[in-house]
């Protein structure tokens, strides 16, 4: 079955939005919302209890990750690009990404490398892109994802994802993880965020220029 872009239908008339990928990425956007009443009450201080609820943010966390992937493969595999699931899935993206550090940054403690006027700078970045995403396929201009953003999407992950797994006991798969974080991914999420905010800007204005939007 192939989906058709144009008037939102399948072969057998079915909505497009109720296809495979479309459907994943709802399922998405509901296990972030359970991701994040996990993090809004995490008990504080060491304890089992936080242990076990750090550890199922985790995974879920990875799940909802994975499938992301999944559902992008599943769309371009199976000719299953639809107009609702362009503007659902970087919605998607976006609340759990940035919904996870924001959440992270009351439960991670002052050892944490996140700093709150970080988690600002990645929501003004996708605000931005979104905003300029908009207006420009609004024209008819294809201003899909490109390698920046890309690359930008899974450093956020891992970044979030190791920040996790601190939540635990510190580590990473037994492996202490705050050098690791303070010196490296943090840093360079945040600097690989903004340069792909950038990037998009310039792309975005010299579309705009090009086709006199």
């Amino acid at each position: 079955m192939r989906e058709s872009v144009s008037d939102g239908t399948t072969a057998k008339g079915a909505p497009a939005w109720n296809n495979l990928p479309n459907r994943i990425t709802v399922a998405r956007l509901l296990a972030s919302i359970v991701l994040f009443v996990l993090l809004a009450n995490l008990p504080e201080g060491p304890s089992e209890s936080r242990r076990s609820m750090a550890s199922i943010a985790l995974w879920l966390f990875v799940a909802i990750a994975v499938s992301d992937w999944l559902d992008g493969w599943c769309a371009r595999r199976y000719g299953m690009v639809t107009a609702i699931g362009r503007i659902l899935d970087p919605f998607v993206d976006k609340i759990t990404v940035c919904g996870t550090y924001i959440l992270l940054l009351g439960v991670s403690g002052p050892a944490s490398p996140l700093r709150p006027w970080m988690a600002v700078a990645i929501l003004g970045r996708e605000f931005l892109v979104n905003d300029l995403r908009s207006w420009i396929e609004s024209r008819g201009v294809d201003f899909s994802a490109k390698a920046p953003g890309k690359i930008k999407m899974i450093l956020q992950c891992i970044t979030a994802g190791v920040l996790l797994a601190r939540l635990e006991d510190g580590t990473l798969l037994g492996v202490d993880v705050s050098l690791v974080l303070d010196d490296v991914l943090a840093w360079s999420t945040l600097l690989v965020t903004v340069g792909s905010g950038i990037w998009y800007a310039i792309r975005g204005m010299t579309l705009v220029r090009r086709a006199e939007l």
